[in-house]
């Protein structure tokens, strides 16, 4: 009972302590603002983030092939029956999973191996996040990504929103595209810790709101 006590407390902690921003700039752009990544993936790294992914699935009952964010349970005669209104799958994309090291790229070393110069993209404070960081925050963050969705209209199937999620020192943006009604692609496309997005000339041209 503790340890269910203590996990919820940390998920209402943690959940006062996330923002979510809508973001009005190409990510795409955004990842060629912060430097391409050339840093080499550690052998069975996407298995272990697309499993870790794959443990919260939890629809449909018995199946859990996608996530559900909203699940609603109510009693028929008895037998209970659970319906979904949001359901999400979820993808990695290279560059997000390259991420997860950048302080291993050239541009963001102390010293660039391959100029003899201090890195064009060093900074002190950006540390790599943490594996499974991102995939959490996200999950975390269900109520506001479940307000953002009832919040957005005219939001036409086949189209994406790009939002930000942040977390303490740690931000990720994500694609959110609209399959059809109820049904959402979700596509990991940046991260970084220690130091906002937003902190450079280029990236502070963008447009946010609440």
């Amino acid at each position: 009972m503790k340890n269910i006590i203590k996990r919820v407390l940390k998920e209402f902690v943690e959940s006062k302590d996330v923002t979510l921003q809508e973001i009005f700039i190409d990510p795409y752009d955004l990842i060629l603002s912060e430097g391409k990544s050339f840093v080499k993936i550690p052998n069975g790294t996407e298995s272990v983030l697309l499993r870790k992914i794959e443990s919260y699935y939890n629809w449909p009952p018995t199946v859990n092939k996608i996530w559900c964010s909203d699940i609603k349970e109510k009693f028929k005669e008895g037998i209970p029956i659970k319906s979904c209104l949001k359901k999400f799958e979820l993808s990695l994309t290279n560059h997000w999973i390259q991420r997860l090291f950048r302080t291993s790229e050239d541009d963001y070393k102390l010293l660039n191996p391959r100029t003899g110069n201090v890195g064009k993209f060093y900074n002190p404070s950006i540390v790599n996040p943490d594996i499974f960081e991102g995939i959490e925050l996200f999950f975390n963050s269900k109520d506001k990504i479940n307000d953002y969705i009832d919040n957005s209209k005219n939001w036409i199937p086949l189209s994406s929103k790009f939002i930000i999620l942040k977390s303490k020192t740690y931000q990720t943006i994500i694609e959110l595209k609209k399959i059809d009604q109820g049904s959402y692609r979700v596509i990991f496309i940046t991260q970084i810790k220690g130091v906002p997005f937003f902190d450079t000339p280029e990236l502070k041209k963008s447009r946010l709101i609440k």
